[in-house]
């Protein structure tokens, strides 16, 4: 197999998937080290022979006995990414990302986010969401989607959930901005701050009065009704 890997993977592969049957039906024939080196040596001769499922399983087997290797978990990642292997890549990015760093990291959480929302588990990405929110403070996606998922946390104490309103108002304009004024508003009046509360109101009041969407001298009457924040919301250039 050593010798044909280059030239013939085909063939390689095969010798080398007898050896590992050989292994796995009596662990004192093969040392684990040299298994490994085995499992490795069979993912790179089904890469080359054209045959991504013995390479995926191959390649698995390494990894889960060579967990450092980040090429490698990297590559197998490709691999399922190409298979379409949504959960199987789902759960390899889980454990790669917190060991990635730059744009590797960010790349890996956000892909995680996008494939924990197809599998209908957003709860799994959370941390992701917020490694991915600390590497990119500007993406305003990352930023709604984190506080979309957020848990319910106790009325006064959203800290979290303010910070990432405060920062959407800064990154967005029109309909969108005005519908985080008004979540933020809310989080501000939940913790008794109604200073806090009073300016977003009236931020959102000059904005739509300006825009000519509302007559001034019904602002005051408005905001002593209940649900103004969500009329406000609606109310866009």
């Amino acid at each position: 197999a050593e010798l044909l890997v280059a030239r013939e993977p085909r063939r390689a592969l095969e010798d080398l998937e007898v050896a590992l049957s050989l292994a796995r039906a009596d662990p004192t024939v093969v040392p684990p080290a040299e298994r490994k080196r085995l499992e490795r040596m069979a993912a790179e001769g089904a890469v080359r022979a054209g045959d991504p499922e013995a390479a995926r399983r191959h390649l698995s087997a390494y990894a889960d006995a060579a967990p450092d290797d980040i090429d490698a978990l990297l590559q197998l990642a490709a691999l399922h990414r190409s298979a379409g292997a949504v959960e199987a890549l789902a759960a390899l990015l889980s454990g790669l990302w917190p060991r990635l760093s730059g744009e590797q990291a960010r790349a890996a959480c956000r892909e995680l986010v996008e494939l924990s929302l197809e599998l209908h588990r957003p709860s799994e990405a959370l941390d992701a969401l917020r490694r991915l929110v600390e590497l990119s403070p500007d993406d305003a996606w990352a930023l709604e989607t984190l506080v979309s998922l957020l848990p319910p946390a106790v009325p006064g104490s959203d800290t979290e959930a303010l910070a990432l309103r405060t920062r959407l108002v800064e990154l967005t304009t029109g309909a969108a901005r005005a519908h985080h004024r008004v979540e933020r508003a809310r989080l501000l009046r939940a913790r008794g701050d109604r200073t806090g509360t009073e300016v977003e109101f009236q931020r959102n009041a000059r904005r739509v009065v300006g825009a000519g969407r509302l007559d001034g001298r019904r602002v005051v009457d408005f905001r002593r009704r209940p649900g103004i924040g969500v009329r406000f919301a609606g109310l866009h250039d």
